[in-house]
């Protein structure tokens, strides 16, 4: 089911291989992209052997894998990822626009720190009121959890929303 969350993840060569070869199922490829992206950034810090064009190549890889599950079966978890891909790229833009995807599908508030960590984006890029009504769509367990409110509160205090700022302090 796309909106359960993903217990762990299997990066070392041995599983990219497998997930490789694995039918083209939105989780299978799910787990495939984040085998590409991560064993490759595992292998750049413990080697110490930066190669821009190998980095490129498995975010590429990384990102078609995780475009392949959103076609498959749409899951917050795919959506997320393409979204840090493209945040990453200084694309704020449809990083926003995936993260927007994201947090509208089912199961993406099953966990909290996709909500924060898209929330705390918004206040970045300076999108106090996409934030605010970001924070205000957002289930009780989410707004209730310290550091969204936290950060809704910075968006509240840009958008001069005292009524929120007294109840908070």
């Amino acid at each position: 089911e796309t909106s359960a969350l993903p217990l762990s993840y299997m990066v070392s060569p041995k599983w990219l291989e497998r997930l490789r070869k694995a039918p083209k199922a939105w989780n299978n490829l799910l787990h495939l992209g984040i085998a590409e992206y991560e064993w490759h950034n595992t292998e750049v810090l413990v080697n110490a052997s930066y190669d821009q064009g190998q980095c490129e190549n498995a975010e590429r890889a990384a990102k078609d894998a995780w475009l392949a599950s959103v076609a498959c079966a749409p899951s917050c978890w795919a959506l997320r990822n393409l979204a840090v891909l493209e945040r990453e790229a200084g694309n704020n833009a449809l990083s926003q626009a995936y993260y927007d995807k994201a947090v509208a599908l089912d199961g993406a508030y099953a966990d909290v720190a996709l909500a924060s960590e898209y929330l705390q984006y918004l206040i970045a890029c300076e999108a106090h009121q996409k934030a605010w009504d970001l924070y205000q769509k957002m289930p009780e367990n989410c707004r209730a959890d310290d550091r969204i409110s936290i950060t809704a509160a910075k968006a509240a205090l840009k958008l001069r929303k005292t009524d929120y700022l007294e109840a908070f302090f």
